[in-house]
């Protein structure tokens, strides 16, 4: 019997340890009521770029509905734009409350880049919507090309927060054309210190090799072979005048 009550408790203290365990490991949005999951409202608990995108899985599957969001204008909306953009911030704050206690200047600095990412990716979404025409896009292309720039930046501001920032060499020549609206940010992100780079310095071309992973994600919004078929490809393989 006294053998049998401590193998009771020892099973009963493992059941409560594999609860914990389940909670720690569970996805931001295990416990997201039904409503949430519903009504479209916004999840701002995402710990990465998975959980964003495994969020809206589960809510298409279980409300068998997608969450637009009207991403042609200032407001993100819901859904997976509404997750990354929440995401973003919260990655981004990382390092930037720490400067704005530490070094108030280059936290204004690094505000503008985040200012200035954000004016460009809807610049460039505006003058995509100039070429998209009724619903075969509309808003859910919209919401695609915010996506792929935020998942960019959310991805960039990981490797900021770990002193790993690398600008690839990748590059798309057919999307020269569009990338005017990302100047600016290109250039102040190439003015980030030493200690947020890969290996303690800014890399070679910096600037160059920036503009070409910004074209890399242009491309897949570009009349192009390679994408036949796809509804979002939409802006002409030509010179803009």
């Amino acid at each position: 019997m006294h053998w049998a009550i401590i193998f009771f408790n020892i099973l009963n203290m493992i059941v409560r340890w594999l609860g914990v365990l389940l909670v720690l490991t569970s996805p931001s949005f295990a416990k997201e009521s039904h409503d949430q999951l519903c009504e479209c409202k916004p999840f701002t608990n995402a710990k990465n770029l998975d959980e964003c995108y495994a969020f809206e899985k589960k809510r298409e599957e279980k409300c068998h509905s997608k969450c637009f969001s009207i991403a042609s204008n200032a407001s993100d909306g819901s859904g997976v734009l509404s997750c990354l953009s929440h995401l973003m911030n919260h990655v981004l704050d990382v390092r930037l409350l720490n400067l704005k206690k530490t070094d108030p200047s280059q936290f204004q600095k690094e505000m503008k880049i985040q200012a200035l990412f954000k004016k460009s990716v809807q610049n460039f979404v505006e003058h995509y919507s100039t070429v998209c025409e009724g619903s075969i896009c509309g808003d859910n292309c919209y919401s695609n090309i915010k996506e792929s720039f935020y998942g960019f930046r959310i991805k960039q501001a990981v490797a900021i927060n770990d002193s790993k920032l690398k600008i690839s060499t990748v590059k798309s020549e057919k999307a020269n054309q569009y990338h005017q609206y990302f100047l600016e940010f290109v250039e102040s992100l190439c003015q980030m210190p030493k200690v947020v780079w890969d290996g303690g310095s800014k890399p070679n071309q910096c600037q160059e090799n920036a503009i070409g992973e910004i074209d890399h994600i242009i491309a897949r919004y570009m009349i192009l072979p390679e994408n036949e078929g796809d509804v979002c490809a939409q802006l002409p393989n030509a010179p803009t005048k």
